[in-house]
C-alpha cells in the first residue's frame, strides 16, 4: 500500500519534471526569437538613421 502512494508521488514529480523542462525549453527558444527580432529591428533603426543622415 505505501509502494502504490509512493509510486504516485514520484509519478506526479516526474511530470511535474517534464513540464517544467518543456517550459524551460520553450522560455529559451521564445527569448532566442525575441533577441533575433531586437537584433533586425536594431539593424532597421540604424540602417534608418543613416538614411537620415545621408538626406540631410
Amino acid at each position: 500500500h505505501l509502494d502504490t502512494k509512493r509510486k504516485k508521488k514520484t509519478d506526479r514529480l516526474a511530470r511535474a519534471d517534464v513540464e517544467a523542462e518543456r517550459r524551460q525549453k520553450e522560455a529559451e527558444v521564445t527569448e532566442q526569437a525575441n533577441r533575433m527580432r531586437a537584433k533586425t529591428r536594431s539593424d532597421e533603426i540604424s540602417r534608418n538613421n543613416l538614411v537620415r543622415r545621408t538626406r540631410d
